[in-house]
């Protein structure tokens, strides 16, 4: 009988031993699987830095700056200068106090868009459009050319470069207008009723992008 206690006594002992081991053991995987995923999160998290920028409304004529403040996202309207704080719902989804909602998008970690109240997607662009650019005569003159409207082939625009800027001759009509560059491939005139936007693959000048979004080939 004392043989068979000693036994009983010793698996039970075994046994008190097995389950503390795994209580152990789970709460040490426990732990080390809330770190890892506050780790993982803590990376995955993108900054306010990286909203930062201009974004251009589907007219191409209207720009958004965000910005940090005091440690908060804001947003500006070039237009009228209206500010919003942008309060952070989710990684990449904000409001504003009065409704407004930006979500942005990222590709691989780089923001490069905003969708503004689930229905109209700004692009960011690199450039300030309210600052104007410096370029040599010599980057200008590659955009010189006629260009044909892609949808009437009747329609041709004749592009001359002039120090500081471009201008746009309009064959059918004789009309000039000046503009100038925010960027190597971006130009505005000064009434900001539309921009210029050249397109340029393996440093040859393809098409050039004017009245909204009308398409025009260039030619020679």
């Amino acid at each position: 009988m004392k043989a068979k206690s000693y036994l009983s006594n010793a698996n039970w002992n075994f046994i008190r031993l097995a389950i503390f081991s795994a209580i152990f053991v789970f709460q040490q995987m426990q732990t080390s699987w809330a770190q890892s995923t506050a780790n993982v999160s803590k990376k995955s998290e993108i900054t306010l830095s990286s909203f930062e920028g201009f974004y251009r409304f589907p007219n191409q004529v209207a720009y958004v700056q965000f910005y940090q403040k005091d440690g908060k996202l804001m947003a500006t309207q070039l237009w009228d200068k209206k500010q919003y704080e942008m309060i952070r719902k989710s990684e990449l989804e904000f409001e504003t106090s009065e409704g407004y909602t930006a979500k942005f998008i990222a590709d691989k970690g780089d923001v490069n868009a905003m969708m503004l109240n689930g229905r109209i997607l700004l692009r960011k662009v690199n450039y300030n459009p309210e600052q104007k650019m410096a370029l040599e005569i010599e980057q200008l003159k590659k955009l010189e050319g006629r260009y044909q409207f892609q949808k009437d082939a009747k329609l041709s625009i004749e592009v001359i470069a002039e120090k500081g800027g471009l201008i746009l001759h309009q064959l059918w009509d004789g009309k000039n207008m000046s503009f100038y560059p925010r960027s190597e491939v971006d130009f505005f005139n000064d009434e900001l009723t539309f921009p210029l936007h050249f397109v340029v693959e393996n440093e040859q000048v393809k098409q050039m992008t004017c009245f909204g979004n009308d398409k025009w080939n260039k030619l020679n």
